[in-house]
């Protein structure tokens, strides 16, 4: 029980790791509020509120201390070479969900202040596992790395022909600057409208079968043009966005999902 109110109050705002910004994890939870059961929105109500600001970084000040019993490991999902999760005792953001998890759906007998902090732990956990960067596989050496890419800084004229060095976790959260002025709602409401109607296919499965399935996304990613140094096109760049506004969606719809199933009457 310790082991998951610590690491809610110190994982979940730690941004070392690849996360995407505040508002778009915000946007994330209430994208998945629209798809919970009454029984899982119930839930959600009355250990988070409603506004759930708070709950993706609610305890910023504590940041620097030194006392998750977690490595940075757990912001991470860890497969092996056929893309299944890595049984060797680890941290790993599925198994941390996995524990949480035990919390919430035994939420009569534990402490409200308990399941918060386990739902706190899900939420961002759910969101870290979705974020390309922190997929890392076996039999992809370099993916254990925030490696860097060089990215094209223009498609045509005088600019065409210089390229910028990008860690692959910024890679990925320089999308959020092309949505200037969103909020967590507003986010949420672009999602749902582009990919609500998707929710039965995302959310085929379950948590591990979620990780394999962004497993096998990343390993298109390194077996194409993704590679230490390589070069990647402003074109490239653009099309990846619509892969990046997905994954944060799957996050979302598989959120409530997750919720869902492990509440059901």
């Amino acid at each position: 029980m310790k082991k998951i109110l610590l690491v809610a109050l110190l994982v979940l705002v730690s941004w070392n790791a690849s996360a995407w910004s505040r508002t778009q994890e915000e946007g994330v939870v209430f994208l998945a509020s629209k798809y919970l059961s009454p029984t899982a929105k119930a839930v959600f109500d009355h250990y988070l509120g409603s506004t759930y600001s708070d709950d993706v970084a609610y305890i910023s000040t504590l940041e620097k201390r030194k006392r998750s019993p977690y490595s940075k490991e757990v912001h991470y999902l860890h497969l092996d070479a056929n893309l299944q999760l890595v049984a060797a005792d680890g941290d790993d953001a599925v198994k941390a969900i996995e524990e949480a998890l035990t919390v919430v759906q035994n939420n009569s007998t534990n402490t409200k202040e308990s399941v918060t902090a386990a739902l706190r732990t899900i939420i961002h956990l759910m969101c870290d596992m979705h974020h390309l960067s922190n997929v890392r596989i076996e039999s992809v050496p370099f993916s254990s790395q925030d490696f860097k890419i060089n990215v094209q800084r223009a498609a045509s004229g005088s600019k065409a022909k210089e390229y910028s060095p990008t860690k692959w976790s910024g890679f990925w959260n320089s999308y959020a600057g092309y949505h200037k002025g969103y909020f967590g709602e507003l986010w949420a409401e672009e999602m749902d409208v582009c990919h609500g109607a998707q929710f039965a296919e995302f959310t085929k499965g379950g948590l591990r079968d979620w990780a394999s399935n962004n497993g096998a996304i990343a390993m298109r990613l390194y077996t194409g043009n993704v590679q230490p140094e390589g070069k990647m096109s402003r074109i490239e760049r653009l099309q990846l966005e619509d892969l990046h506004f997905q994954m944060m969606a799957k996050a979302g719809l598989r959120l409530a999902a997750l919720m869902n199933n492990a509440l059901k009457q």
